[in-house]
């Protein structure tokens, strides 16, 4: 269900764009798709920063420069370690 409602709204940002770009293109021109285009270059980089950000950082499983990301790499390490 999650899936579809993202599709949904990806589809509706979508069009909300393409509309913004052609209602700025009849309003002022060249400005104002200019300006129309860097605020949904800006609201999407946001999202995609807020987004990852997120994933990030849960990840760390210890800190310090020896540390490992994720269990595997701290598994091999400690492989290596012991031989």
């Amino acid at each position: 269900m999650a899936v579809r409602s993202a599709q949904l709204w990806g589809a509706v940002a979508g069009m909300s764009a393409a509309l913004a770009v052609v209602v700025g293109y009849l309003i002022d021109g060249e400005r104002m798709v200019w300006a129309v285009a860097a605020a949904e270059t800006l609201v999407f980089m946001a999202w995609v920063g807020r987004r990852f950000r997120g994933k990030v950082v849960g990840r760390a499983v210890a800190h310090g420069p020896d540390a490992a990301h994720c269990e595997r790499c701290r598994r091999a390490r400690a492989r290596l370690e012991h031989r």
